[in-house]
């Protein structure tokens, strides 16, 4: 069944059924989605991601994954390869997400899903972040662990500035729409946090073609004729290694994996995930929340660079939606 969507109350519904089908699925299984458990593995054998390698056999050349290591996903997978970035699972309970999905709805951030991406900037605008942010991820409901946003998991060096983030933009990913692979503007500083509503996806790292540096002036360096070239016509690019995003999970991006990696989402209908299973995608919707450097508000001010190539709502590019 179709839906209509100028009908705002059709979309809320539809955001209903997803949560309680959510719901459902997870009282089927024999152990509940949220734990919490200290980190007791190192960083060289604990992060469990998919890493891409391209083969060719005899019926069709595509990329395979193919999983590391098969151990019990612990709550904090900080990458070996790639210093600041650490995907924390189990942050936050279903009952947590619900009660971001129906803020979300009811401030129509989506425009009854006409629109796909919205952003908020400055601390007024996050007031109805607050709870998020101080309640589960600076703090920890166990006393035995740190929350994501404390050491070691994050740096002090920009978790104890104030305020801690005033941009947030949120996506709305329908099945098949992703994000072009990209490193943040460098009107953003250090420290970034993606975190996973409704359902899981795949997302993919790649070494930066045109890495960055906290120095960098926060309208961003141009790109040479030849670097943009290479990038249009280089062909599809193979991941260095891509990460399973569970809803509830928190994803903290600083350091280098902030500004010598990009991160994008491939536009497709379903991720392969571990033992070679393909799964199809449902609607997700993500909240990136970011700090603007204070001279990027003299040089841009809040707004956010639209792709030239974007056609549709703002912020959507072709098939996905563009996250900067």
């Amino acid at each position: 069944m179709d839906m209509d969507l100028d009908d705002e109350d059709a979309f809320d519904s539809i955001f209903q059924s997803i949560m309680n089908s959510h719901e459902e699925e997870l009282g089927e299984k024999e152990e509940p989605r949220h734990r919490s458990s200290p980190l007791r593995q190192s960083p060289e054998d604990s992060f469990i991601v998919t890493k891409a390698l391209t083969t060719t056999d005899n019926n069709t050349n595509r990329t395979q994954f193919q999983q590391q290591q098969h151990l019990p996903l612990p709550n904090h997978l900080p990458h070996k390869h790639v210093p600041g970035l650490c995907l924390h699972t189990n942050v936050l309970s279903d009952k947590d997400q619900a009660r971001l999905m129906a803020q979300i709805t009811e401030k129509n951030f989506f425009k009854a899903g006409q629109q796909n991406q919205a952003m908020c900037f400055g601390q007024c605008d996050l007031a109805w972040l607050n709870w998020l942010i101080c309640e589960r991820l600076l703090l920890h409901p166990q006393e035995t662990e740190a929350g994501v946003l404390k050491e070691p998991y994050c740096s002090s060096s920009w978790t104890t500035r104030i305020p801690l983030f005033d941009q947030s933009i949120m996506n709305l990913y329908f099945p098949g729409n992703g994000i072009k692979p990209h490193v943040d503007l460098a009107r953003f500083e250090d420290g970034i946090v993606i975190i996973s509503l409704l359902s899981a996806i795949n997302m993919d790292f790649y070494k930066a073609q045109t890495p960055m540096s906290p120095n960098d002036p926060p309208e961003g360096r141009s790109s040479s004729p030849k670097q943009e070239q290479s990038k249009e016509q280089g062909g599809q690019r193979v991941p260095d290694f891509t990460v399973r995003l569970e809803p509830g999970s928190v994803l903290t991006i600083q350091g280098k994996a902030r500004y010598e990696w990009e991160h994008g989402i491939q536009e497709t209908m379903e991720d392969l995930v571990e033992g070679g299973e393909t799964v199809r995608r449902k609607i997700r919707v993500s909240i990136t929340l970011r700090k603007m450097r204070s001279a990027a508000w003299e040089v841009g001010g809040g707004g956010e660079e639209r792709d030239s190539k974007s056609a549709g709502p703002v912020g959507e590019t072709g098939n996905g939606v563009a996250d900067r």
